[in-house]
């Protein structure tokens, strides 16, 4: 009898960590799409002269309820170049290691060569000197550029197009200093 009893036990126990597995499966969901993006950095002192050095960078988009991340690879390096975080919820961007950046809602600028959905510029909470920004950025395409007044932009195109490049760089460096 007592082997009865516990063979039920067991099966129980069984049961309800199976029905836990499936329920951390239900509730971990996520979605994952992995593209290629080419970086382009553009010295800012030097926009007259156009990109310079372009890299192919793999993304890996990894979305899940509550936010979207974004890992940006150079495929001659074994670690990640760039990580962002993107609150769905708060419409917060994070930058590693612990920068965050806002959207400003106003200020976007749109190109339908990229993404049918404008990229937003994101300026960092904190006001700290010679940080990164802005940031060009929208879900579905990720980064599209990163303002660095004293030292490189970077801008990451889904294609090798330098004239794209100089062309965004003009058009957001017209935005950003008025």
């Amino acid at each position: 009898m007592n082997k009865i009893v516990n063979l039920i036990v067991l099966c129980s126990l069984l049961g309800l960590v199976s029905c836990k597995k499936e329920l951390k499966s239900e509730l971990g969901k996520k979605q994952i799409r992995i593209t290629e993006r080419v970086l382009f950095k553009q010295p800012y002192f030097e926009l007259e002269k156009g990109a310079n050095r372009e890299w192919k960078t793999k993304l890996k988009i990894v979305e899940k309820d509550s936010s979207i991340f974004y890992i940006y690879k150079r495929s001659h390096e074994e670690k990640y170049s760039s990580f962002f975080r993107y609150d769905k919820y708060t419409s917060e961007l994070y930058m590693a290691p612990k920068q965050t950046l806002l959207k400003n809602k106003r200020q976007k600028y749109l190109n339908k060569r990229l993404s049918d959905k404008p990229f937003y510029f994101f300026w960092n909470i904190e006001e700290i000197p010679h940080l990164t920004e802005p940031i060009l950025f929208n879900e579905d395409y990720g980064v599209l550029m990163v303002v660095n007044e004293f030292s490189n932009n970077w801008v990451f195109l889904n294609k090798e197009d330098v004239g794209l490049t100089n062309e965004i760089t003009k058009e957001i460096k017209k935005m950003y200093l008025n």
